[in-house]
């Protein structure tokens, strides 16, 4: 089977055999297979008299975008060959565009846009790096690892390549290599008798299972499970006295709150019960071959040198005692990133709502009782997230007019203030605001009412990117490998964005751009950015 995949809208697929074969397979009828994922067609063809080869052609919008399988199968349904090719028709191109706008010396605005961009959803990471560097050279982007890399054999050397500045020549090497390293081996027989058997169950997420060990009142059978860090907020009933819920998103060592929900005298208490979050972390050691044992690993380090002074504020220590100290780790972390206040009868005179309070911290209140709007007077990295992360009893605000528009100072307990938003990554870019309110108004007794908990298990949060501070911007080994920002999850407004970033002395810099969009199509482009 030979092909001819270089031409712009169809495939040419020539299936030979010889005159000595011919005799067996004339007046037999093929069926030449076109398929991948679930996606099948069959085109019959036989061999006629004194013809030792049959060309089939093929509209390639009949093809699924990127890999296809060729598979030519005798009238007793037995594979006898078999080819992969590569549809580049159909794949999308999502170009953009970025350029300085505006040098403010100790940092630069970049306006990035896309018309493609504009009205699909999306979700972008953006990596900006010196010109020269030397840091960022993968194998594979993002389109060569999801359409390429899973069809293969062995190692693909530049994968990218692929992607990049498409021609009949780049199409005629991708074809090579899908001829050398794009091949399958299995055995038919073993598929159809013993299909695959399904051992675990699709999993979306936690299960929080348990069983209450106490008496139960006859308005007591349900439970409300809720965890702030989590954005967590479930009602589950109990079926004598058990519970289970499925598909819970938790982050990893976060607190989770359980609590029995009496529908009668519509309060809620503190249950005794016992509880397990699925599935459990297991901890276990890779059995190693002896050849991967016995590696010198000091071998493989690289012998880039990277001189002392290449990042600021460092000292060499010859060693280094570490001490613990628990229970501290939350009071820290607030010292650190935020200012804690504890809401008392002065501060409850002197500010009538909680927005008169907020206005004093740093932002930008406008309130008149049917909407609130709260802008951070700190510039923003993203110039048009200006609104903080507004927490609200553990829980994070979509919509907070309603709730804060009316809400008295006296009514609550303490706030934070974290106006730089650090350790929320892009969500809290233009700072965050905690409010947690009074158990019950007019006094700051606390009412025990949940069963608390640390989760063992979970999804790893976000965690802030943070760029070192370098003693030097015009050195060859900052530019071959330093860093100067990384945004990770950004989307176009109507096409557009602007954000800013430090000013590193750059005559140019490169915007590694890699993303998805709503409907699964593929975004890789490296644009460079002339500093002026």
């Amino acid at each position: 089977m030979v092909t001819n995949n270089l031409l712009e809208d169809r495939l040419i697929i020539e299936v030979n055999t010889n005159s000595e074969t011919l005799r067996s397979v004339e007046g037999k009828t093929f069926y030449l297979a076109l398929h991948k994922n679930g996606i099948f067609e069959s085109i019959p063809f036989q061999f006629s008299e004194d013809q030792t080869s049959k060309n089939i052609r093929i509209g390639k919008e009949i093809l699924a975008n990127g890999i296809n399988y060729l598979t030519i199968f005798d009238e007793d349904e037995k594979p006898l060959i078999e080819r992969i090719v590569f549809n580049y028709q159909g794949l999308n191109e999502f170009d953009a565009n970025a350029y300085l706008y505006r040098n403010d010396i100790d940092s630069l605005k970049i306006n990035m846009s896309s018309s493609a961009l504009k009205s699909v959803a999306h979700n972008l990471s953006v990596s900006i790096l010196p010109l020269k560097t030397k840091a960022y050279q993968p194998n594979h982007n993002i389109k060569s690892a999801f359409l390429l890399l899973p069809y293969t054999k062995g190692k693909i050397e530049n994968g990218d390549y692929y992607f990049k500045n498409i021609d009949r020549r780049t199409q005629y090497n991708l074809d090579l290599l899908l001829l050398t390293q794009g091949w399958s081996k299995y055995k038919w027989n073993k598929i159809f008798s013993n299909p695959p058997q399904l051992l675990h169950e699709r999993e979306q997420g936690f299960t929080l299972e348990g069983k209450i060990n106490q008496s139960l009142g006859d308005d007591e059978n349900q439970l409300l499970i809720s965890s702030g860090e989590s954005g967590l907020m479930e009602i589950t009933d109990l079926n004598k006295k058990e519970f289970k819920v499925d598909n819970l998103y938790i982050q990893d060592s976060t607190e989770i709150s359980i609590s029995l929900i009496n529908a009668k005298k519509e309060n809620l208490s503190k249950p005794k019960l016992y509880r397990v979050l699925k599935p459990q972390r297991k901890y276990e050691s890779l059995n190693l071959p002896n050849y991967i044992k016995q590696t010198n690993v000091d071998s493989k380090i690289s012998n880039t040198k990277i001189p002392q002074e290449f990042l600021r504020d460092i000292e060499s220590l010859d060693s280094v005692y570490l001490k613990s100290e628990s229970n501290k780790i939350k009071n820290q972390e607030k010292e650190i990133l935020a200012n804690e206040t504890l809401i008392d009868e002065e501060l409850s005179k002197r500010y009538y709502y909680i927005t008169d309070f907020i206005s004093t911290q740093g932002f930008r209140v406008y309130n008149n009782l049917a909407e609130v709007h709260i802008i951070n007077n700190r510039p923003s990295n993203l110039i048009e997230n200006q609104s903080p992360l507004i927490y609200f009893n553990g829980m994070p605000l979509t919509e907070y007019g309603s709730i804060l528009s009316t809400l008295k100072t006296s009514e609550v307990e303490s706030i934070i203030i974290n106006k730089s938003g650090l350790g929320y990554g892009m969500r809290g870019n233009a700072g965050v605001i905690k409010i947690k309110t009074k158990t019950s108004y007019g006094t700051s007794k606390k009412i025990d009412q949940a069963q608390s908990f640390i989760a063992d298990v979970g999804f790893a949060p976000d965690k802030e990117f943070y760029t070192p501070r370098y003693a030097s911007y015009t050195s060859d080994i900052y530019e071959n490998y330093g860093a100067i920002d990384w945004f990770p999850n950004m989307q176009l407004e109507d096409g557009q964005i602007s954000f800013k970033i430090e000013n590193t002395i750059q005559k140019s810099i490169l915007l590694f751009i890699e993303g998805m969009t709503e409907e699964g199509d593929l975004i890789s482009q490296t644009i460079e950015v002339e500093i002026k």
